[in-house]
């Protein structure tokens, strides 16, 4: 759980994607499934979205910069 205590979309996640098969979950308290159908806060995918654009281009560049750097070492 977060520090708040509370469940949210982020942890659940966690929890779920660490687990190999539902033989290796446990629940240990009752908790509203409802949480499942909630939809991700907007602003944090427009940071996600924000995030890998800006991955996207520093992997580009880095290859870019790699490459220019062999072919300056080969000459």
């Amino acid at each position: 759980t977060s520090p708040s205590g509370a469940l949210n979309l982020f942890n659940l996640y966690v929890a779920l994607s660490r687990s190999h098969g539902q033989s290796q979950i446990c629940l240990l308290r009752d908790f509203d499934e409802n949480i499942f159908l909630k939809t991700h806060c907007n602003e944090l995918v427009m940071e996600d979205d924000r995030l890998e654009e800006k991955n996207s281009q520093t992997c580009n560049w880095w290859k870019a910069f790699s490459s220019s750097m062999e072919k300056s070492i080969s000459r």
